[in-house]
């Protein structure tokens, strides 16, 4: 058997198959969408997006915002289907990263395109059919879906800055990956889980980045710069919704929050 070189390869990511396996999964959770909400955070959570209000430290403010945009939505018939859809979506986008990825690993081992379209609409299938995908994604538990597909997006551009990271332009996907790195923690702390996977691809591919001062500083920037989304927070705050869990009207309180400490 010829060997392949690198040179040969194809790394033509197939968006258009990412697409309809993204819609496939789609169509199955809108299927099995939950009709209302669940105990515990679930009906929290709804009702804190609702009324744009502060769920339980550290109050989760993007989820907050698109759980609020998707509540006035016309949508579904109710607030809770049309939140419970929002988890859908995100989860679905994130099945379509997973297709891409997939496919760009298999790219050195399976030689014919088609082969590496089956296998990543199987590998995509089987993730978001695994049963705490799934249960996340018909009912709005919490945040975790808007999570996934944080973890996902970045993954994805982690792959496609690795494959040729001395290209032109190549550093405006770290800076854009440390923004969403910090959109994710305004969402959830586990929006954090991808940034040490993207500094393993960073010391293996580009070690000298590290010495970057610029980089660094304008990729500190732009993880500050998707945090913003806390400072909604004790400006909604001062307007006493409904809802209105750690109140961080002042400083501390609103570091308290920040930090998770009991309401």
């Amino acid at each position: 058997m010829a060997w392949i070189t690198r040179a040969e390869l194809d790394y033509r990511p197939s968006y258009i198959a990412a697409a309809a396996t993204a819609g496939a999964v789609m169509l199955l959770y809108l299927i099995t969408l939950s009709p209302s909400t669940a105990m515990w955070d679930a009906s929290e959570y709804i009702a804190a997006a609702y009324v744009m209000g502060l769920p339980h430290p550290p109050g989760n403010p993007l989820f907050i915002i698109l759980g609020r945009f998707f509540a006035i939505l016309p949508i579904a018939p109710t607030v809770a289907q049309r939140i419970n859809i929002l988890a859908a979506l995100t989860s679905a986008i994130s099945a379509g990263m997973w297709f891409l990825i997939t496919e760009r690993v298999l790219v050195s081992w399976l030689a014919d395109r088609w082969e590496r379209i089956a296998a990543g609409v199987a590998a995509a299938l089987i993730g978001a059919t695994a049963f705490t995908v799934w249960n996340q994604s018909v009912v709005n538990e919490k945040v975790y879906t808007i999570s996934l597909l944080g973890l996902a997006v970045i993954s994805w551009l982690t792959v496609r800055w690795s494959d040729d990271p001395d290209a032109p332009g190549a550093n405006r996907l770290l800076i854009l990956i440390a923004y969403i790195l910090g959109l994710g923690y305004a969402n959830h702390m586990m929006g954090f889980l991808a940034a040490p996977a993207v500094a393993v691809a960073v010391i293996m591919r580009r070690p000298q980045l590290l010495l970057d001062w610029k980089l660094l500083a304008l990729c500190a920037g732009a993880l500050l710069l998707g945090m913003t989304p806390f400072l909604t927070q004790p400006i909604r705050s001062a307007f006493n919704p409904p809802i209105n869990e750690g109140e961080p009207t002042t400083w501390q309180a609103f570091w308290d929050n920040f930090n998770r400490k009991q309401y």
